[in-house]
């Protein structure tokens, strides 16, 4: 392929997924798109990550891999942003759909956004206004997603919170994680929850004795 004829097909590529973005933002009622560095980002946690959404071919593949029953399950999206994976999941009927996000002005976004959301579906929806490593994981959650929202000590400590959380309410659980090479290096040698899907670019995990 000479260099006009790639050209030409990455013009297309960025066309069709800007097309799939706009169609998605306008079927949910939301505004979540934009490049946000992590510095402008108005928090003082080192390991935050800037802001951009996951694209939607993405997000409305991976949704569909929760192997649990939509009424049963409790999803939390850790880095939630402007709210875009909120949108997505509420529009399956889950029993509750969670944010959580460290940025104040993020999180007034993603509330706004939500208080759009057409043709809802999950029976709850909230956001809170959180440093992740602090958030209590409730009880019942049992699906947690990450679109790279952050790194180092942070990180840990959310998988150490999800793992007590788990032996003091023992129940099933699965994790869906973009950009999952940090993610990997963080469960390395913790048993209890096992790979059992990988791509590229996201990786899907479940409690191991549900294996």
């Amino acid at each position: 392929m000479d260099w006009e004829t790639a050209a030409i097909a990455r013009v297309i590529r960025e066309a069709r997924h800007h097309l799939y973005t706009w169609y998605c933002e306008r079927k949910f009622g939301v505004s979540t798109g934009g490049l946000i560095q992590s510095r402008d980002l108005g928090v003082e946690n080192r390991d935050a990550i800037g802001y951009s959404a996951l694209e939607y071919e993405y997000l409305l593949w991976a949704l569909p891999a929760i192997p649990f029953t939509p009424d049963k399950v409790v999803f939390v999206d850790y880095g939630a942003g402007k709210g875009r994976a909120l949108a997505a999941a509420a529009m399956h009927p889950f029993r509750k759909v969670i944010g959580v996000e460290i940025s104040g002005a993020l999180v007034e976004i993603a509330r706004r956004n939500l208080a759009r959301v057409k043709r809802r579906c999950a029976g709850q929806v909230e956001i809170h206004h959180s440093d992740a490593a602090a958030f209590p994981v409730p009880d019942d959650a049992n699906v947690f997603f990450f679109f790279n929202p952050f790194a180092g000590a942070t990180l840990a400590k959310v998988v150490e919170r999800i793992h007590e959380s788990w032996i003091a309410q023992p129940r099933d659980l699965f994790v869906i994680y973009f950009n999952h090479g940090a993610f990997d290096e963080c469960i390395e040698g913790q048993p209890w929850l096992q790979k059992v899907h990988e791509t590229s670019f996201c990786g899907f995990y479940r409690l191991a004795s549900a294996l």
